[in-house]
């Protein structure tokens, strides 16, 4: 036996022929045991799953291997899916992406095909996506052999919630902190620098990675909330989750060990892989069982299905009014919660957000309100002051609720261009309140937008409106 210079290709010479088998150019190599007198190689060939590892890189980055065999699973823009034979590790996907250009590759392949190739294993990220988490892929596949086709029907998914189940609770062993997953990043504890063995039974994110470039099947999914802008929304499927609430999504709970759950069973829907649309759907939609491949982007796993969702039915999209109603006693006070999403006085939304807060928050005593922007909007030309954009609100409101009480405001104006939102929107908090029923207490203490926050804790004292920076300790002074 021999191996060629220069080649991955290791020959057992038998009368006359040989027999080539998948090897790496470092790993792999055979074993030797003595049969009547003589040597004989034996050599085992690497499986996909042998290629993915136990942990979150392949151990064979870097490497070229050759005859890599596996069923095309799905086919995408610039590349498609490799399926090999199930794993009795847990810890390895038996899936993985192909990265190729070529057409000539992607023309000779169908999903069913079972095929062969030479590639170079790599682990790929987005460079402008430096934070997430690298994706292992064979690039640049080379002599590619079919060695038979058949029917797509024939690839076979792994059932969600039947084969293998996601955990719920912890998203990360890396998740430290009195907090969990809510904890601030010590940036330490890397994954890529870790590159720990994965636990799948344990962390959500162990076990998405568990099936990276692996084709799956979710059962009866329901949908938890509504598309983004890409149209991709998350659902859970049939399977355990934690939280599950009266409309079909998840409410946040804490778990036994007296950190908030993660929800991990939880995974997104991305763009289908033939060019369809996803389906519009909201909290609580039940679609058909979804198949696609796992893949991490953009800072989530993702499944990525081969074509568009099917909804079976839609919940009411309407939202009741509430059931809390303002009081004439004195000593009871409504109150309402509403994020306006970037709203200037010329947003067109503005009409409709005051026809929510009369209708449907029956226009509560204190409404808290988030994303206010200047009065002149997005035009960055300094502005700073929103009393146009609320006092146009506030009539707004009135004129909805059928000449109700007309709303009094107060909020604080940001230094210019320094609290984030659209650029030039100025967005900040503020508060509406009837003031027919209530009003400020003469010499409350207003702040600025660069007073520092001090509470003081005291039934004679005064707590002062005031920003709170993230770098700022809230400071508690007795009076």
């Amino acid at each position: 036996m021999r191996r060629q210079k220069g080649r991955s290709t290791w020959k057992l010479v038998l009368a006359h022929g040989f027999w080539p088998c998948a090897v790496s150019d470092r790993k792999a190599l055979p074993d030797e045991r003595a049969t009547s007198g003589a040597k004989i190689g034996h050599v085992k060939a690497l499986s996909i799953a042998d290629i993915q590892g136990p942990a979150f890189q392949s151990p064979f980055v870097g490497q070229n291997l050759h005859n890599i065999t596996g069923v095309v699973s799905a086919i995408g823009d610039n590349g498609f899916w490799l399926f090999g034979s199930p794993s009795s590790d847990i810890r390895e996907s038996r899936g993985v992406r192909v990265f190729t250009e070529s057409s000539s590759i992607i023309s000779q392949i169908t999903v069913g095909a079972n095929i062969s190739l030479t590639a170079r294993v790599s682990e790929f990220r987005s460079s402008s996506a430096p934070n997430d988490l690298f994706g292992t892929e064979l690039d640049s596949p080379t002599s590619l052999v079919i060695l038979s086709n058949s029917s797509s029907g024939a690839v076979k998914p792994i059932v969600l919630g039947k084969d293998v189940s996601p955990p719920t609770q912890s998203f990360t062993g890396l998740d430290v902190g009195p907090d969990g997953w809510l904890s601030a990043p010590n940036n330490v504890s890397q994954v890529e620098t870790v590159n720990a063995t994965v636990q799948p039974t344990k962390f959500g994110l162990d076990f998405w990675e568990s099936l990276e470039g692996s084709l799956v099947t979710v059962p009866q999914p329901i949908a938890l909330d509504f598309p983004n802008s890409f149209g991709e929304f998350w659902i859970r499927g049939d399977w355990e989750a934690t939280g599950v609430n009266g409309r079909g999504g998840l409410s946040l709970t804490i778990g036994p060990d007296n950190i908030p759950d993660a929800n991990p069973e939880v995974v997104i829907i991305g763009s289908p892989l033939d060019g369809t649309s996803n389906p519009n759907v909201a909290v609580g939609t039940k679609l058909a069982d979804i198949t696609g491949v796992v893949l991490f982007q953009f800072g989530f796993y993702y499944i990525i299905p081969t074509t568009a969702p099917t909804v079976l039915s839609n919940p009411d999209f309407s939202v009741p009014p509430t059931n809390l109603t303002t009081s004439t006693d004195e000593c009871v006070l409504t109150l309402g919660d509403y994020n306006i999403d970037n709203m200037a006085p010329t947003s067109p939304t503005l009409p409709q957000v005051a026809g929510h807060i009369a209708t449907h928050l029956l226009t509560p005593d204190i409404v808290f309100l988030q994303e206010i922007q200047d009065n002149s909007g997005p035009t960055n030309d300094g502005t700073v002051s929103a009393n146009v954009t609320l006092s146009t609100l506030a009539n707004a409101i009135v004129n909805a609720s059928d000449g109700g009480s007309l709303y009094s405001f107060l909020d604080i104006d940001p230094v210019d261009g320094e609290d984030g939102g659209e650029p030039g929107g100025n967005i900040r908090q503020a508060y509406l309140f009837k003031s027919d029923k209530m009003s400020l207490v003469g010499g409350s203490p207003i702040g600025g937008s660069l007073d520092a926050t001090q509470a003081i804790l005291n039934q004679d004292g005064q707590v002062g409106l005031t920003c709170v920076l993230p770098t700022h300790t809230l400071e508690y002074v007795s009076a």
